[in-house]
């Protein structure tokens, strides 16, 4: 194209503003609807803000950086929301049509309303072009992206999508804006021939089908067309505007401010509401002096004012899209937990029970039978982290379940399993209730005797061999291979024996803080006075905490995998493969290992190195599902249609593999019952990698 400007001025470049309107009607109608639809966008969104700042102050002003750099990737390259294919891909397209059309009607306000004013334009030649070329792109893109969600909704219609009026309204509201947009455009390239209109494909189109269907190019019918559109449209965008804070797309605005505060601790961490204790000088513990009785209900949710006012501007970052809910192993399993509902019930109380103005002892329970969430939705969560890995908008629902046990210890309103194991935790250290006395009875018919703590003062690593390692039987096995791996290698390590305790994880996770410190403390406090600088586990649970959460209460030591210690092992030459074990195996994910702690490549990296042929299951990775034991759910019952773990066993049996291998002994003692259940304990085997890698050592 040799002149780009078609032979003129680029002040002729351009589209009048308010072009073949009536004035000053159509500039008084549309500030007038401006104005109402602005003072009701503002009082609903005060609505909501008010219910917010009700919460408890939490400062999230820290980790600028992280924090900018999450609203980026989650937010505006919606990083989350792309790994779903059609859903994701009409969703970007939404958002960004939704972008470029609220930045070309802000470049209009800008230069009508303020450079007009000074004599000022920029809205002609190349540029206006080129912004008529990208806001045509762009707006096919956002209706293009909302004719997929209709097609979704409304004819797909997916069993976890439930579609309410506002859904569909705000579909047919959001089509109205980008259909009559487009008939706009094309009633005004109708009414007034351009040369440049080829920059406004779609607006060209309608305006040749409408010249077709008898409107002719400045005729008293072309103007009227005109006009009633304009008004239409106008209506439509204006209650757009005013219908935000009242809808569930209210989460434009709160999933970035969602993003930008949502806490950023290690997702395995669960925080520490007090300090009942301290270190003194000498490395003592000491009651706090801090410490008053009240703060025990720090932490705790009973009531909506006890969440902090991030937490209920979380509520109201949910999108409903339900993601969370399709991969909560709990729902798989017919539990009472969908991860949505949870959260979208939430929402709808904290509106009656804090904008209603209700006083407590009017509130219906927060946590009851006859409450907002039931008990028993709280205990069917297994802190998996699939929930928050899925969620597009970083709301952090295991966060919400564990305060809310919390509350039910703190009332002593516990399911009698919960209570049992808990006394079992307090009297024996250790969930099985088994004395502490036999504690190291596994090792009575060892030919080695395991290095103790007294037989060597001075390890380089402390093995912490858990309580599942040293009271459950299949367990003991693996706690056997790991030492005899640690001889071939001549790894210098000790363990503490009998005076090891349970790390009180399980507590944390029933909601019993004060006896996870008690445990803390007196654990932390062994491990710092003997030195130790080096924590190696085959527990996840026991890892996570080690690396999680008794730092926050003065732990030293840095705590290491025992799959990852391994590797070390083997990549440093002491520890030599002499020979292959040819087994076709699948892997299953720890959720406390990987997406807790990030770590997926070691286990499958020392599989691989001892000959395995290894399948991936479907589910796997970040994308794992969760065996059923964790969120202290091994040990008591939770009603449900069919076991976590038989899903998990079927999913490895699925890929064709001999047997599935663990680095986890909660896994593995959900493994070892889901192939009771399913009867195939002769057909399909269950191994942590460590045992594969000592038969390959001889």
């Amino acid at each position: 194209m040799n002149d780009p400007l078609y032979g003129l001025r680029p002040q002729d470049v351009t589209k009048p503003h308010f072009f073949n309107l009536p004035m000053p009607f159509s500039m008084i109608f549309m500030y007038a609807l401006a104005g109402l639809a602005g003072a009701i966008f503002a009082w609903g969104l005060w609505q909501r803000v008010r219910l917010w700042i009700q919460g408890q102050p939490e400062f999230k002003f820290d980790q600028i950086p992280a924090r900018i750099k999450n609203l980026l990737l989650d937010g505006f390259a919606q990083r989350k929301i792309r790994q779903r294919r059609l859903a994701g891909i009409a969703h970007v397209a939404v958002f960004l049509g939704f972008i470029a059309l609220f930045i070309g009607t802000d470049i209009v306000f800008v230069e009508y309303d303020l450079l007009n004013h000074f004599g000022l334009t920029m809205w002609f030649g190349t540029f206006y072009l080129w912004y008529s070329l990208i806001l045509d792109v762009m707006g096919l893109a956002f209706v293009a992206g909302l004719l997929v969600f209709m097609y979704r909704r409304f004819y797909k219609q997916p069993k976890h999508l439930g579609t309410t009026f506002d859904d569909k309204f705000l579909l047919y509201l959001l089509l109205g804006i980008g259909v009559t947009g487009f008939l706009l455009e094309g009633a005004r390239l109708a009414h007034t021939s351009e040369p440049f209109q080829a920059w406004s494909p779609v607006g060209n189109l309608i305006a040749t089908l409408l010249h077709a269907a008898g409107i002719a190019e400045g005729s008293q019918a072309a103007t009227n067309t005109h006009t009633a559109i304009w008004m239409i449209h106008m209506v439509v965008v204006m209650g757009f505007i005013a219908y935000i804070p009242h809808s569930k797309l209210l989460h434009i605005f709160t999933s970035p401010l969602n993003l930008f505060f949502q806490d950023l601790k290690p997702s395995g961490r669960i925080e520490t509401p007090f300090h009942l204790m301290r270190f003194n000088a000498e490395g003592e513990i000491e009651e706090n002096p801090d410490f008053k009785e009240e703060d025990l209900l720090k932490g705790s949710f009973g009531k909506f004012e006890d969440f902090s006012w991030r937490q209920l501007m979380e509520l109201d970052a949910c999108t409903k899209c339900s993601r969370c809910t399709v991969e909560c192993p709990a729902t798989l399993s017919g539990r009472m937990l969908s991860p949505m509902h949870f959260i979208q019930d939430l929402r709808m109380a904290m509106g009656v029970q804090l904008g209603g103005n209700q006083k407590e002892e009017e509130r219906r329970p927060l946590i009851g039978d006859a409450g907002v969430i039931r008990p028993q939705t709280l205990w069917s969560c297994t802190t998996c982290n699939a929930c928050v890995t899925a969620c597009p908008v970083g709301i952090q629902h295991v966060d919400f379940y564990m305060g809310m046990r919390r509350h039910l210890n703190n009332e002593m309103n516990l399911p009698t399993h919960v209570v049992e194991t808990l006394k079992k935790i307090q009297n024996n250290f250790n969930p099985w209730g088994i004395a502490r006395s036999d504690r190291m009875a596994w090792a009575s018919d060892m030919p080695v005797k395991p290095k103790t703590i007294e037989d060597n003062p001075e390890p380089e690593v402390l093995y912490w061999i858990g309580c599942a390692g040293n009271f459950d039987e299949r367990n003991q096995k693996i706690t056997k291979a790991i030492l005899k791996i640690f001889e071939k290698a001549g790894v210098n390590y000790a363990i503490l024996g009998k005076d090891e305790k349970c790390t009180a994880e399980v507590a944390r996770r029933m909601g019993d803080e004060g006896t996870f410190q008690q445990f803390a403390f007196e654990n932390i406090m062994v491990m710092n006075q003997l030195g130790i600088k080096r924590i190696v586990t085959a527990c996840p649970h026991c890892f996570n905490t080690f690396a999680n959460e008794y730092p926050e209460l003065g732990l030293k030591a840095k705590v290491v995998h025992h799959a990852e210690f391994i590797k070390e092992l083997v990549d440093s030459g002491k520890l030599k493969i002499e020979k292959q074990v040819d087994e076709t195996l699948t892997y299953h994910d720890s959720c406390y290992l990987g997406r807790h702690n990030g770590q997926y490549d070691a286990p499958r990296d020392l599989l691989k190195i001892a000959g395995v042929n290894l399948l991936e299951m479907e589910r796997s990775r970040t994308e794992g599902l969760c065996c059923g034991a964790g969120g202290a759910n091994m040990w008591y019952e939770v009603p449900e249609e069919v076991a976590i773990n038989k899903h998990r066993v079927q999913e490895a049996q699925g890929t064709g593999a001999q047997g599935a291998a663990t680095a986890c002994p909660f896994c593995m003692a959900m493994f070892v019952d889901g192939r009771k259940k399913l009867d195939i304990e002769e057909k399909f085997t269950a191994q942590d990698v460590a045992e594969i890698v000592a038969k390959t050592i001889g």
